[in-house]
């Protein structure tokens, strides 16, 4: 199981901040099962870079990362329109 979703962490988190999370739960953990799995978890995320940036892009968006409302512009906006027609104007004039 990706160690961000089971223990509800933030993907941009950095290693110390993951450390210190996890420190303090494993400090309140109850039973040797779930100081095992925050042990696991900890090395799943700490160990390597790759691993965590992996498990980072796994980890789907919260409903606070989501985009609620449209934007107000089309994407792109009307810069793309711009740009689009200069270069026709430009491919019209030099030939």
């Amino acid at each position: 199981m990706n160690p961000f979703e089971a223990f509800g962490l933030d993907p941009s988190l950095g290693l110390s901040e993951i450390t210190s999370i996890l420190r303090t739960r494993l400090e309140d953990a109850r039973t040797e099962d779930e100081r095992q799995a925050l042990r696991s978890a900890w090395e799943q995320l700490t160990r390597s870079p790759d691993d965590r940036f992996r498990w980072a892009l796994l980890t789907p968006p919260t409903s606070g990362d989501l985009l609620l409302d449209p934007p107000d512009e089309p994407v792109g906006g009307s810069f793309s329109i711009d740009l689009i027609q200069e270069i026709d104007f430009i491919n019209t004039t030099s030939e």
